[in-house]
């Protein structure tokens, strides 16, 4: 017999933007969907939250892979739930009685451990179980464990990834990216621990310690010189909801000199953010807004059908989510959509980011439809704050270190 077990990727988010009716809605319509792969003898269950089980009598390994397959394809179909289209993925597990187990809870426990692991190598994939991967489950357990201390061991640190002018090859911004330095295991992957900093509760204190050192950061770069440099912090879903999120921030603006009618900070949110409370969102960007902060959408395209509210809310960018970008060179439909996104934003007076541009044909693609910023590993990874500054120092001094000089 397989067992697959499935859970639902950023399932909480959903929780979180649209609320729990909206997630008990989309439960039922991915068990309707998963009941059409369901036939004889197999059966269908729901452990529990966001997971399913599908029990198949007399399987082998082909038959499982070609299964698993199925359900990230079926899976693969926009969703309707709450007058929203909501595109959702999943990680799934396999095991095979005996061999991984000789009851049920051995074997659901066992596949719990492969779809973790599917989760950690990238999420909507599957991942068979092995005896290794209980090993791994052991990591992550000590992990959980480290995280708790990580903050006040001051084990964070915030790297910085330029975001670079495509019509000057100038570097004008970064984002920062949240890095965790294990005093024994060194640099764990984000992929491993911003899901654990979610399961545990971290994420608040955590974004808040992002948010503070972006100013602390973009304060020591202005006394290096660079005063007009901007550093882009992601909120998380549930930072973005807390009623004195402004009030924070304009704490940390004070707190660290920062101009407070252009302090150099960007907020980068999404789509599904925005969307959960419509009108406390507007209050919150309009107080944001105010207070010189720039905003800007993240993964604009992945979430929203209706693009309506790019009129009603005051943000100042669009960031392409990087699954479009991909598409140029590959995909005169990807390419459409991009350069579609590129008109509408200009229209609107709005600047446009690509995220995740790793060639030179990407680059010239959106060079000439007149993309604003570029971000990717074509020009610079993320890189540690004295690296960036090392970077701007060589741009100050007129070398040319933008788009312009990148390597495919």
């Amino acid at each position: 017999m397989g067992v697959l077990l499935l859970g639902l990727d950023g399932f909480r988010l959903i929780n979180d933007t649209l609320g729990h009716a909206a997630g008990d809605q989309l439960l039922r319509e991915v068990g309707e969907r998963l009941q059409q792969l369901v036939h004889g003898s197999n059966t269908l269950a729901r452990p529990g939250g966001d997971e399913f089980s599908i029990f198949v009598q007399d399987a082998d390994l082909v038959q499982m892979e070609e299964l698993a397959g199925q359900v990230l394809e079926a899976l693969r179909r926009p969703f309707h739930v709450a007058g929203q289209e909501v595109y959702v993925s999943c990680s799934i597990g396999i095991c095979f009685y005996p061999e991984d187990g000789r009851d049920n809870e051995s074997l659901l426990r066992n596949a719990h451990v492969a779809l973790h692991q599917a989760k950690e190598e990238g999420r909507n994939t599957y991942r068979l179980y092995r005896r290794q991967l209980n090993e791994d489950a052991g990591y992550r357990l000590a992990l959980r464990s480290d995280l708790r201390q990580a903050l006040d061991r001051g084990e964070f640190v915030l790297y910085l990834q330029p975001k670079v002018e495509t019509s000057s090859g100038l570097v004008t911004s970064a984002e920062a990216l949240l890095r965790w330095v294990h005093p024994q295991r060194g640099m764990i992957s984000p992929v491993v621990f911003i899901p654990l900093l979610e399961e545990t509760g971290l994420i608040e204190p955590v974004g808040e310690w992002v948010l503070e050192e972006s100013c602390a950061i973009i304060r020591r770069l202005q006394e290096q010189g660079f005063r007009d440099f901007t550093v882009a912090a992601n909120l998380s879903p549930r930072q973005f909801h807390q009623q004195d999120l402004a009030q924070r921030i304009g704490q940390f603006i004070g707190r660290h000199g920062l101009r407070a009618e252009e302090p150099e900070l960007e907020l980068e949110i999404t789509e599904s953010m925005l969307m959960r409370h419509e009108a406390q969102s507007m209050d919150l960007l309009r107080q944001l807004h105010e207070m010189g902060i720039r905003l800007a959408i993240d993964d604009f395209g992945t979430g929203y059908s209706s693009l309506s509210y790019l009129t009603r809310f005051p943000v100042d960018y669009l960031k392409i989510d990087r699954s479009f970008i991909t598409q140029i060179g590959h995909s005169q439909e990807g390419e459409t959509v991009v350069r579609a996104v590129i008109s509408m934003a200009r229209d609107l007076g709005l600047k446009v980011i690509a995220e995740g541009v790793e060639t030179r044909i990407q680059l010239e693609f959106l060079r000439i439809i007149g993309c604003d910023l570029i971000q990717g590993y074509l020009f610079s990874p993320p890189v540690p704050e004295e690296e960036l500054a090392r970077m701007l120092e060589r741009q100050a001094r007129g070398e040319r270190i933008g788009a312009g000089k990148a390597d495919t």
